[in-house]
């Protein structure tokens, strides 16, 4: 659901158009836009936790999916309790 939204309410806005959705097994959704001014945005989903980037590079988001699945694969950091 924050996935969803995510893609509606802010790439949508930013872009005029949804993001496009990516076939990579080792994500539960994952989807990718590039703005008319160059902004990119990639949007993941594993196992409920999401990650959402924005970037203004020159290289492509997507190149980097294994840090993303790196990223998403290291355990939450728990709070203080």
């Amino acid at each position: 659901m924050l996935l969803r939204d995510l893609a509606v309410h802010e790439v949508r806005k930013e872009t005029g158009s949804l993001p496009e959705p990516l076939a990579d097994a080792r994500f539960d959704d994952l989807r990718y836009a590039r703005g008319s001014d160059g902004v990119q945005y990639l949007l993941a989903r594993r196992d409920g936790r999401v990650l959402y980037m924005t970037a203004e590079v020159p290289g492509d988001l997507t190149d980097h999916l294994d840090a993303l699945d790196e990223a998403l694969s290291r355990p939450m950091p728990r709070g203080k309790e």
